[in-house]
């Protein structure tokens, strides 16, 4: 991130005396399961993923040699291990990115012996098939695509891994799919009360299932709810929520906020800013206001989904409708208002000045994607040596080979000093300009190059990250992603490349991503 975005984050970031001075701790506090058994450290991190359950135990996760490397690169203020979402809100003007919702988190050793955090996604069974959701999250949707039921990882041996993590919990998170139709999550919830585990649950919700069951749970435990519900119209509500009834799911949120106010807890809604909801930000804003509950804006980033990657003009009638907009004073909602304002109008500036403004999607990788990483490469600060770039590359590639090259002052391979036969990194490049390296990779690999990353870590050390896939990279999709860092260590500049085949789906693990 740049200077003043680390410095806005460093003076508002809402947690106080960590263990660590790391730009988040995300992977000391936390692990999250998601519905085809892969681990992460957190909710937007899902180009690093820690390991797969089936694959991988629980136990041997926590502070396994992903995670170390995770943490490595946090320690070191670096954003480009899969962070770029955070990254890119912090650069735009939000100073509560996903970040923020770990940072209150106690730490107070380096070493923890277990996650004061986790969330649970233990299956995609949702009632709805909404506009921006995917069969990977919703069972609705797999099931009209035609495709198979997603298998389920989460078996007995995962319970019993998993009782031993339940009693050093404060908080347990449950998404879905939809979290009160999941029986997995029943089983959690069921194997806190054998425990006597009581940490505070946080259950995200679409709001349509209100029975015994849930009561049951909301007087037993202390659950802090997110209702999603992305427009405070009937009309735009039920054309992106595909299955629900407004007026029901209204009747149910008068009653989530009444139980939760008894019982001592929270609740917020959460609202998708797609463009299909952009004209209800402020309605949405001012439902939270009549309800006494935060709003909260989640910017959706996949393909189709982005408002921030509109054209000029759909983002120019956006602009003027939030103008009109404001003229009507917001309550506790305001501050998220202006916060989505700001963020427009930053993307508006990108716009203005030629900057792309991604917000986390992938794109074709021009052919001068690589070069103009080293076209800009600033001097180094004497911080970046190569030994430890290097070693630093393999971890991250999980152990993997790293090629080695360095580069002349006209963006030229002059020498492959350790190749990456994969990547079509060999002595055959030698000579050849860096723009025809990612067109090597291509060739080698079979797939075209998606870049999703590109950015200055400190002086004499940038990275561009693209993935190597078939299709444009989605959650399920199989890819490979390929790390390329440039930098300057005693006067030479060198150029990097390994990459992490984990969505590449070796032979052994079961579970087949590109069908969910």
């Amino acid at each position: 991130m740049d200077e003043a975005a680390r410095t806005a984050w460093a003076t508002s970031r809402p947690g106080a005396d960590h263990a660590v001075d790391a730009a988040c701790i995300a992977p000391w506090v936390s692990l999250e399961l998601d519905p085809a058994g892969i681990v992460y450290a957190c909710c937007a991190n899902l180009l690093y993923p820690l390991g797969r359950i089936g694959t991988d135990r629980l136990s041997d996760l926590w502070d396994g040699p992903r995670a170390r490397v995770l943490k490595d690169a946090l320690l070191n203020w670096d954003l480009s291990v899969g962070c770029a979402g955070c990254r890119w809100h912090l650069d735009h003007g939000r100073v509560a990115p996903e970040m923020a919702i770990y940072d209150p988190f106690p730490l107070t050793t380096t070493d923890p012996a277990g996650p004061v955090s986790m969330t649970f996604a233990l299956s995609n069974r949702c009632n709805l098939a909404c506009a921006m959701c995917t069969p990977e999250l919703s069972s609705t949707i797999r099931h009209r695509a035609g495709l198979p039921r997603l298998h389920s990882p989460y078996d007995d041996q995962f319970f019993e891994d998993l009782a031993e993590f339940l009693p050093g919990l404060r908080h347990a998170k449950f998404l879905g799919g939809e979290p009160f139709l999941i029986p997995e999550h029943h089983r959690v919830w069921d194997l806190l009360t054998e425990t006597g585990a009581t940490p505070r649950l946080h259950v995200t919700t679409n709001g349509t299932v209100w029975n015994d069951r849930v009561e049951r749970l909301l007087g037993e435990f202390v659950v802090d709810l997110s209702i999603s519900v992305d427009a405070a119209s009937a009309e735009t509500y039920e054309s992106v929520r595909d299955g629900a009834k407004f007026d029901d799911v209204r009747a149910n949120i008068d009653r989530f906020v009444a139980m939760s106010r008894e019982r001592g807890a929270h609740v917020q809604l959460n609202f998708c800013l797609i463009p299909e909801t952009a004209d209800e930000l402020h309605p949405m804003l001012e439902w939270g206001d009549q309800l006494d509950v935060p709003v909260h804006t989640i910017v959706v980033t996949d393909d189709g989904f982005a408002v921030h990657a509109l054209p000029d003009e759909d983002l120019e009638r956006i602009a003027r409708q939030w103008e009109a907009d404001g003229a009507r004073a917001l309550g506790r909602n305001a501050a998220e208002w202006e916060t989505q304002v700001r963020q427009l109008e930053a993307v508006r500036d990108d716009r203005r000045s030629g900057a792309l403004p991604v917000t986390g999607q992938a794109f074709p990788a021009t052919r001068d994607f690589l070069t103009t990483a080293l076209d800009g490469l600033p001097p180094s600060d004497g911080s970046t040596h190569l030994d430890v770039e290097v070693q630093r590359l393999s971890d991250w590639a999980s152990g993997g080979p790293v090629a080695v090259c360095t580069v002349g002052p006209d963006s030229q391979i002059l020498r492959v000093v350790a190749p990456h036969p994969r990547l079509g990194i060999t002595g055959a490049v030698e000579g050849t300009h860096t723009d025809r390296l990612l067109d090597v990779m291509e060739a080698a690999d079979g797939r075209t190059a998606w870049a999703i990353e590109a950015v200055v870590v400190r002086p004499g050390l940038v990275v561009r990250g693209v993935v190597l896939s078939a299709e444009r990279p989605a959650r399920g999709a199989a890819g490979a992603v390929v790390r390329i860092v440039c930098l300057t260590d005693d006067g030479t500049d060198y150029l990097l490349a390994a990459e992490d085949r984990f969505y590449d789906l070796p032979d052994e693990v079961p579970v087949d991503l590109s069908t969910g």
